[in-house]
């Protein structure tokens, strides 16, 4: 279904932008980290620097950029603005950085102090946006738009999930302190499985908030950047509430002993979910309508082809490091080629809203990132994702390689990002 969307409630361009920004600094803190732990880093998926490393793409890196992108989706696909204004998107861009930066810094130091203050601080900023985003749902006026009513479904059930892996990882945190009280809180619940909060806690931040989200997103900036025809509307919600269902199911099994015999089935269920969307994506994306592909359809693609790789290496082996990695490249690709499409976008949009009755000195969008250096930014993203996929099986020869390779592939982004702002600032000295 064709969307309507409002360009007038469009926010300021530094709101999304300090999102994506500070997000690229995780990515590059992440890679740096990798080069300076070595091979020893991906001897299991339990070392602090794994552990480190996963809390800066995830937090870090994954969750600001979404939350950069529904400070814009939320007023121009639906309507509602997030309340709170420029001091509201401040505080929590600065509580989920510094608990992500807190929470890497007590995994590598194993100061058991250092968890609790990360767990508030980041639990502190994502409190406040699901506040926020409460809010902005439960609005009755205006009426969301009927295109936007998968959208944003789905976005709720990405957010309940996002609600169950901040109550998870703040009890982890609260573990991993030392917490005599919350040892024999959770001693005392008899029906809870060991080990089970951190095993719910890796799939509900992983699969239930980022695949939750990026099921969300997809069918609105693919064929609106893409130029393909939509998604099919029925498939638009209940794919995602499929997958709601299915994640539940495994969570109770992982929750419950009792439960434990239809595990396997759940994880099943999970995996048919995730490929089911990665086919139909890839299906919708060869139904554009521009005969040459753009700068960003490869890391679609590219995400979509990690997807599928994630679910075949999780049902074939036990390597579940290497199946996060992989759906961490999934994510990741999709973010990179998000950012490609939005950052411009956002950049004519706001020279051209600026500009009023004169048009600003602006090349078209689509050569805002001229498409051949998104394009070998691409290939360089995939190549460092391969081998930091390959790393996790042969981390003495891969992962120093694969570090380099992700450090210049997120230096290349960055470069690619900081051109388009110059553009964009040479646009509005034009107008004086």
């Amino acid at each position: 279904m064709q969307r309507a969307l409002n360009y007038d409630l469009t926010p300021a361009l530094s709101v999304p932008l300090r999102f994506f920004l500070s997000a690229l600094v995780f990515a590059l803190l992440a890679s740096l980290l990798l080069l300076w732990a070595g091979p020893q880093a991906l001897s299991s998926r339990w070392t602090p620097a794994v552990l480190a490393m996963t809390h800066l793409w995830l937090l870090g890196c994954f969750t600001l950029t979404i939350i950069g992108a529904l400070f814009q989706l939320f007023p121009v696909v639906g309507g509602r603005s997030l309340p709170g204004g420029n001091l509201y998107a401040n505080t929590i861009l600065a509580c989920i950085s510094a608990g992500a930066l807190l929470l890497a810094l007590a995994f590598l130091s194993g100061t058991r102090q250092l968890f609790p203050v990360a767990a508030v601080t980041a639990g502190g900023g994502l409190t406040l946006f699901l506040l926020g985003c409460l809010h902005a749902l439960a609005s009755p006026r205006p009426p969301l738009p009927e295109g936007a009513k998968p959208m944003f479904r789905t976005l709720a059930l990405a957010l309940c999930f996002l609600s169950f892996a901040l109550l998870s990882g703040v009890v982890n945190a609260m573990l991993r302190s030392g917490s005599l009280a919350t040892h024999q809180w959770l001693s005392s619940i008899a029906w809870l499985a060991p080990g089970a909060l951190t095993d719910a806690h890796a799939v509900l931040g992983l699969l239930g908030w980022i695949a939750m989200m990026i099921m969300a997103v997809a069918p609105q900036v693919i064929p609106m950047f893409q130029a393909t025809e939509p998604y099919p509307y029925r498939s638009e919600w209940r794919l995602p509430i499929l997958f709601a269902l299915v994640l539940l199911s495994w969570l109770l099994c992982a929750l419950l002993p009792a439960f434990s015999w239809i595990r396997q089935t759940a994880v099943a269920a999970i995996l048919l979910a995730c490929l089911a969307f990665a086919l139909l994506t890839l299906k919708t994306l060869k139904t554009r309508k521009r005969a040459e592909p753009d700068g960003t359809t490869g890391f679609w693609q590219a995400a979509m082809a990690f997807l599928i790789l994630a679910c075949f290496s999780w049902m074939a082996a036990d390597t579940p490091l290497l199946a996060g990695v992989l759906l961490a490249g999934a994510a990741f690709s999709a973010i990179n080629g998000m950012l490609y499409q939005i950052v411009p976008f956002l950049i004519w949009l706001h020279a051209h809203h600026q500009a009023k009755q004169r048009r600003p000195i602006m090349p078209k969008m689509r050569d805002i990132i001229p498409l051949r250096q998104a394009r070998r930014q691409c290939g360089l993203h995939i190549a460092a994702l391969a081998l930091l996929a390959g790393a996790t099986l042969y981390p003495a020869y891969l992962a120093r390689p694969a570090a380099l390779a992700m450090l210049a592939s997120v230096l290349w982004l960055c470069a690619n990002l900081w051109r388009a702002l110059r553009i964009y600032r040479a646009a509005l000295q034009s107008l004086q």
